[in-house]
């Protein structure tokens, strides 16, 4: 998902890509897909977009709230949430026929959210807010998190080990389902915006300025890859398996690991488009999508990238895979695409030039450029 309502979708891994009709021109932020037929994106001014049939067909939900929604997470066809500003968390239950505002019991942006199950989720964002739901949302709860700092990602393996990362380097560990959450020493001062946990030790988190840590202990020690690679920032990062992952960030920056981050390994991408999500579904099969309609394909663990045409010129945000053929990107103005044979071929596209569209920030393409997929906090003029 990304700018302009962008959804591409694919079935076959990538090798045909084909343009989903979203339906709205609004920025989609998130998506999350529970099989190869149920998925929902979210984004500007409240829109949710669900498909049941790989994406065939996305039907507009009624979500209750015109502010931007940041992320969401579903963890079957049924039941799901998403945050988004001044506290606002929403959840479904019936596959988002119904959301229904909850009490989060704060004011504050919520940027990330990671449920594990139907009952046990944990949502961040600024301030150093953490909130824990163990029964669907019905309560939240304030967690300590010991920090001021924004939180800008969340990633929980099961309902009991996750991480957040955020702002100035930080990482915060729980093994108790965030009872208690200790901060852990990163080693960096950059922004940390994407994490991977897998099982209760393999982790990593990646962030501005090229910066990769990896853990291989459950956070006790954190180490750099960083310098060894890149100096651009990093967008995303997707672990298949505790060894084997992927970051993808600006100027077309590929990165990849196969001793669960301990050495990092540039790879060549061809192309000079930031990268803004990347989905590994094993340790071979691989997509990572971009600005200006960019998406490469890899099906032998990146030691070969190969573009793949999306028929589409804006924005792809978000990459979603089930398995190594079904997947959906989606990004700027509504654009939706979908492909059920890996990409090789494509239906009709949305297409537009965004090289003159500033993307919707304050000062466009420099700031993106320069700090990746920023995003504006209206409250405090301040950009993460």
């Amino acid at each position: 998902m990304g700018s302009n309502g962008t959804i591409l979708r694919t079935t076959d891994g990538g090798n045909n890509w084909v343009n989903q009709t979203s339906g709205t021109t609004n920025a989609l932020f998130g998506v999350s897909f529970t099989d190869i037929n149920h998925g929902t994106g979210v984004g500007d001014y409240g829109t949710i977009l669900r498909t049941t049939d790989g994406g065939a067909n996305w039907v507009s939900q009624t979500s209750g709230t015109t502010n931007a929604l940041n992320s969401v997470s579903f963890t079957d066809a049924n039941n799901g949430t998403a945050v988004s500003w001044y506290g606002v968390i929403i959840r479904t239950t019936d596959g988002g026929a119904n959301w229904v505002l909850q009490r989060s019991g704060t004011g504050e942006f919520l940027y990330g959210v990671s449920f594990t199950d139907a009952n046990n989720g944990t949502a961040v964002g600024e301030d150093g807010t953490i909130l824990r739901t163990t029964n669907g949302g019905i309560r939240w709860f304030h967690q300590a998190s010991g920090t001021t700092n924004f939180l800008w990602g969340v990633s929980f393996a099961d309902a009991n080990n996750g991480i957040a990362v955020g702002a100035e380097g930080t990482i915060l560990r729980t093994t108790d389902g965030g009872n208690t959450w200790v901060s852990q020493i990163s080693g960096t001062t950059q922004s940390l915006i994407g994490a991977s946990l897998i099982g209760a030790n393999a982790g990593a988190t990646v962030g501005f300025l090229g910066t990769i840590l990896h853990t291989a202990n459950g956070g006790t020690t954190w180490v750099s890859q960083s310098s060894a690679v890149t100096i651009l920032s990093l967008e995303d990062v997707s672990f298949s398996d505790a060894n084997n992952g992927t970051a993808v960030g600006d100027f077309g920056t590929i990165v990849r690991t196969t001793n669960a981050g301990r050495t990092w390994v540039s790879q060549t991408s061809g192309t000079s488009n930031a990268f803004l999500g990347v989905s590994f579904t094993d340790a071979s099969n691989g997509t990572a999508v971009g600005e200006f309609g960019t998406i490469l394909r890899t099906t032998d663990g990146g030691n070969n990238w190969f573009p793949q045409a999306s028929g589409t010129g804006a924005d792809l945000w978000g990459v979603s895979f089930a398995d190594a053929d079904h997947g959906t990107a989606v990004g700027y103005g509504g654009t939706i695409l979908t492909t059920t044979d890996g990409g090789s071929q494509l239906g009709k596209s949305i297409k537009r030039d965004l090289r003159s569209s500033n993307r919707g920030f304050s000062d466009g393409c420099q700031y993106w450029n320069s700090y990746g997929r920023g995003r504006h906090n209206p409250q405090n003029n301040r950009w993460r």
